[in-house]
């Protein structure tokens, strides 16, 4: 067991050390141990045992467990519970009396109809009447686990675990998640094993950014085209991938536009798993990189951190932007039959470090960002922004000064520099423009300006339209819409504090997380904007209003689903 700690680490040892799990089917599900501990990093007890109990009943599912009463009375003893009926009619209905007025279970309704279909245990705790109700019971409290109605339909299909406060609190009919290795792990199996049932068909829990691909578990970082990215590569058609790290890196891009990669140390190559399109713009850099061992399996996790001047860098340049060199000659006048240099650079740089690497303070920077070369021009030891169209040669720009400045102080890009004496090149006059198609005017035989005179009647067909939709909407009150908006929105709320008031369980939280977020503020601007447009009679057309109240309406509705699911 020495071995597995070293594997799963302190923290999931500490949980498992003591109970039945199977190593070898945890080392083969968990393949790494950077990712074993990636995996329980995030998860409680229960969490760990539960997962590994899981890969530990790998290719068991579908076998009975087989039991006795008296072992499973025993489980439920530990857990507090010193009384469990099964299947006896005339003892059951006798546990009635423990159900406060108004909270008595259906089940007791036609208690002989239920169990034609149903097995059904009840365990009732020790000193039950001396358990209080809580002031703001929850679901999973003292009170309402103090006696628990099980019960399992004798197909299989599914079995609910009722509560004490029956409908006093959300989800009554799911006690404990209607799982009873939360009272003692390997209880469920035990429960199910003496009713001759293996297993039941509900979906399994999944845990936050853990995946679970024929039986391998990724704590993954990233997700693309179904294609799970972690300590190393999941996805359905391939199983792991890279899953040697003296041999490969998986690198997660900090945001979602840069696609992942993997460097491979053994090749020196940057593996793209997706289209060459999107394929990282500093690869030939990096790739150069790994080949001068400059960038290795002992330094992998600075890629991002580099700083390394690359000189006579042209080869590195082409083999991402074939036309780059075109680009620049035909912009910015270089003259590429005469002397010229390229020098790559990976990390952060100023002006004066370009200088002091290439002993110039003038040139043009092809900029590396994910998948993306961005222009910019250094002008006797100043940046500037203002590139030249480089649409059709695959080379962007900088919308503003602030951006560039930020990456260009991040440390995470990769740059060419290409840099050529002021007497080789020519002047290349500025053909840049906003616009990318022009149109003449046309003229009549007598010298009308034909085009002129339609664009003014389609500006004059374009007012009298808008003025009367203006005009139609005008004459329509939206305030009984606005407040059922209102009351929709108060009941969000409403819903949204009682969970969170009751709310114990991780996946319980994670579900409010997911109803408030930034969306949630988006909703409540989008409130105040509708109230205001309503009061100044500030909507242009009927399709704009009706468009606004339906779709807050929608999405207002979406959020209570996921509260109530």
């Amino acid at each position: 067991m020495s071995s597995l700690k070293k594997f799963v680490g302190d923290y999931a040892y500490s949980y498992i050390k003591n109970i039945a799990v199977d190593a070898d089917k945890i080392r083969k599900a968990l393949v790494t141990p950077q990712n074993a501990r990636n995996v329980f990093s995030g998860l409680d007890e229960f969490q760990i045992k539960s997962i590994c109990t899981e890969i530990s009943a790998t290719n068991t599912f579908g076998t009975i467990r087989e039991t006795t009463q008296e072992e499973i009375i025993e489980d439920f003893n530990k857990a507090g519970y010193d009384t469990v009926i099964f299947d006896d009619e005339e003892k059951i209905a006798e546990y009635k009396k423990y159900y406060a007025d108004g909270e008595v279970i259906c089940t007791y309704n036609n208690l002989a109809e239920r169990m034609r279909q149903y097995h059904m245990i009840v365990a009732v705790k020790k000193d039950i009447d001396k358990i209080q109700r809580s002031k703001a019971p929850q679901r999973d409290d003292e009170y309402g686990t103090s006696i628990l109605n099980i019960q399992i339909a004798k197909n299989g299909s599914h079995m609910s675990i009722k509560n004490r406060y029956n409908h006093t609190v959300n989800e009554c009919d799911s006690t404990l998640n209607n799982n009873l290795d939360m009272l003692v792990l390997g209880l469920q199996a035990k429960v199910l094993g003496y009713y001759n049932i293996a297993s039941l068909n509900n979906n399994k829990c999944y845990y936050n950014r853990i995946v679970n691909i024929n039986g391998i578990y990724l704590k993954y970082n990233r997700e693309a085209h179904n294609v799970y990215f972690g300590d190393f590569v999941l996805d359905n058609a391939n199983g792991a991938r890279f899953t040697d790290h003296s041999k490969y890196y998986v690198k997660v891009n900090d945001d979602y536009w840069n696609e992942p990669y993997v460097l491979d140390f053994q090749k020196k190559e940057v593996i793209q798993l997706f289209d060459v399109r999107y394929q990282n713009s500093k690869s030939a850099l990096l790739i150069r990189a790994m080949k001068e061992n400059l960038l290795n399996s002992g330094n992998k996790e600075e890629a991002d951190n580099l700083n390394i001047i690359f000189p006579d860098a042209t080869k590195e340049l082409l083999q991402y932007r074939k036309k780059a060199l075109q680009y620049v000659a035909n912009n910015y006048g270089y003259d590429f039959q005469k002397p010229f240099k390229v020098t790559g650079l990976l990390g952060k740089f100023t002006a004066k470090s370009i200088e002091k690497a290439t002993v110039s303070n003038c040139g043009i920077l092809l900029i590396c960002k994910g998948s993306n070369v961005k222009c910019v021009r250094l002008n006797k030891g100043k940046f500037d922004i203002d590139a030249r169209n480089g649409y059709e040669y695959s080379i962007d720009y900088y919308c503003s000064k602030k951006i560039f400045e930020t990456d260009r102080k991040s440390g995470k890009l990769g740059m060419f520099i290409i840099q050529q004496d002021d007497k080789y090149k020519r002047v290349v006059k500025n053909t840049f423009t906003n616009s990318y198609s022009f149109n003449r005017d046309e003229f009549d035989k007598s010298g009308c300006n034909i085009t002129k005179t339609r664009r003014q009647l389609d500006n004059r067909l374009y007012n009298y339209k808008a003025n009367k939709r203006k005009r139609e909407v005008d004459a329509i009150s939206y305030e009984s819409e606005l407040k059922n908006i209102k009351e929709m929105f108060s009941k969000l709320k409403s819903e949204l504090i009682l969970k969170l008031s009751k709310t114990e369980t991780v996946d319980g939280y994670e579900k409010i997380r997911d109803v408030f977020d930034y969306t949630f503020v988006l909703i409540v601007k989008r409130i105040k904007s509708l109230e205001n447009k309503i009061i100044q009679n500030g909507f242009c057309s009927i399709k704009e209003a009706t468009d606004s109240i339906t779709i807050l309406k929608n999405d207002i509705t979406d959020k209570m689903k996921k509260i109530e699911g």
